[in-house]
């Protein structure tokens, strides 16, 4: 029981993390594509997007055949 807990706090600290990630990285993907940072900006906002829209659909499916099976 220990661990199950321990493993969706673990979870629950990485998906919070996963949204703050791509920061860091925005000045060397505006030098690498050649774009200011405002520009570059916008992957933030469609990664957050893409995983906002995975975690609907994996609540969704993890409801209908099991979160343990997805």
């Amino acid at each position: 029981m220990r661990e199950t807990i321990f493993l969706i706090a673990l979870a629950s600290a990485n998906s919070g993390i996963a949204l703050r990630i791509v920061e860091p990285m925005l000045p060397r993907l505006a030098m690498d594509f050649g774009v200011s940072v405002s520009i570059a900006s916008a992957v933030i906002t469609g990664y957050a997007l893409a995983y906002a829209g995975a975690q609907l659909a994996y609540g969704v499916l993890g409801d209908r055949f099991g979160k343990v099976r997805v």
